[in-house]
């Protein structure tokens, strides 16, 4: 009986019932859309979820005169070697310096140089941070082609320095590639070692950044905790080693601690006490404005949409029991249930939601390589539910005795 029902009611007004699944259809498809949008937010925001909580950023007090002064004492490269090796025994110790570079032989696009965002790129000066193994693990940043950094890429007295790229250079260089740079007063030959994952992000301290448009090199190790000879190698080791004793810590224990713990350890060292701040709190966007912009849009035009479709098979629904109620008063009064009858309806509505969520898990799949089986049904489900609550009042309404009797 069930059976005959739906057939019955699949019969009637075929040509709105049709519209109806395709406007289905496409409400599915924004929906899809949308949760997987916020699938991939919810990712990127817990391999990010450290980023407001238990990260301190380690910064040095010398400004002009005081850090000239500072870079003339040559034995501070031994202090800053001592200060650095402690500081990654005793914390979970973040290096990550913003040392731009610039490439010498070699041009790439404009949108890869300094300034870019701002309207004005510096010629020649790409954008560039170095960093330590633990920045990737922190950050769980992983490689689309070649290979992450290994123990010996660190080591500062290699003569070809190994270089990852972001994801957008992959269509400008190949891995294998070398490159001419100047860092930090030195010539060095970099070759591309790997291209990392597109959408990999860090945080600089005030907000996220991504990684696809960066060159990011290993920050430089000294086998050796003591000072060379050579003024020129100093100099360099001085400003690399300033450079990574400038960076973030994560721990759980108060700020206020750390700071008592670095402050104590300067003063062994008998350098001036490094600072320390808590990282900006800072509300995580995976999109940027525009991308917020759009996702807010979407989200508002998928609520219209499934309102606007809920309220089409709710009304058409009702209007097929109005134009079949002589035959469902029939079935009524010969002994079938009224419940029936809405089980028959429910499940005609379920049905139609049911391949609109099949379609969208489908696309979810093909297109985002997302698994959404589960929202999307659950989502139908209710659906169905409040789409039947207005003809289930309808048939109810009916007075089957005047129906049969011809009063309607």
């Amino acid at each position: 009986m069930i059976k005959e029902i739906i057939k019955l009611s699949q019969l009637t007004k075929k040509k709105i019932s049709f519209y109806i699944i395709i406007q289905m259809v496409i409400t599915f498809v924004f929906i899809t859309i949308v949760l997987n949008m916020i699938l991939e937010s919810t990712i990127k925001t817990s391999n990010l979820n450290n980023a407001v909580n238990g990260i301190y950023k380690i910064s040095d007090d010398l400004f002009e005169n005081d850090e000239r002064l500072f870079f003339n004492q040559s034995d501070n490269v031994i202090i800053l070697k001592k200060f650095y090796s402690w500081l990654n025994h005793q914390f979970d110790y973040i290096v990550l310096n913003h040392q731009n570079l610039q490439i010498e032989g070699k041009e790439f696009p404009d949108m890869f140089k300094l300034g870019y965002e701002y309207g004005e790129s510096i010629p020649d000066i790409y954008k560039s941070i170095q960093v330590n193994d633990y920045f990737f693990e922190y950050f769980s940043i992983d490689i689309d082609n070649g290979r992450l950094f290994e123990d010996d890429d660190y080591d500062i007295s290699n003569e070809i320095v190994p270089i990852l790229m972001g994801n957008a250079y992959k269509e400008h260089a190949n891995v294998s590639d070398k490159i001419q740079v100047y860092y930090c007063g030195k010539d060095l030959t970099c070759e591309i070692v790997g291209f990392l994952e597109d959408g990999a992000y860090f945080i600089n301290g005030i907000d996220i950044q991504s990684l696809n448009r960066y060159i990011v090199m290993p920050s430089f190790e000294s086998l050796t905790t003591e000072s060379t000879t050579d003024k020129e190698q100093r100099s360099f080791e001085l400003k690399v080693y300033l450079d990574k004793c400038n960076g973030f810590i994560s721990s759980g224990e108060a700020g206020s601690s750390i700071q008592n713990m670095i402050t104590s350890k300067c003063y062994e060292l008998d350098v001036r006490p490094f600072l320390v701040e808590g990282v900006t709190s800072f509300y995580l966007t995976m999109w940027g404005l525009e991308g917020e912009q759009l996702y807010q849009l979407l989200v508002t035009i998928t609520i219209v949409m499934l309102i606007i479709a809920v309220f089409c098979i709710s009304i058409n629904m009702a209007g097929k029991i109005l134009f079949l109620k002589k035959d469902l008063s029939i079935y009524i009064s010969n002994g079938l249930r009224a419940k029936t009858v809405l089980l028959a309806l429910f499940l005609e509505i379920l049905s139609c939601n049911m391949f609109c969520a099949i379609l969208g898990s489908l696309m979810a799949v093909l297109v985002y390589g997302s698994i959404l089986f589960i929202p999307l049904f659950f989502i139908a489900f209710i659906n169905s539910i409040i789409e039947m609550i207005y003809p289930a009042i309808v048939l109810k309404k009916i007075n089957i005795s005047k129906t049969l009797r011809g009063n309607y």
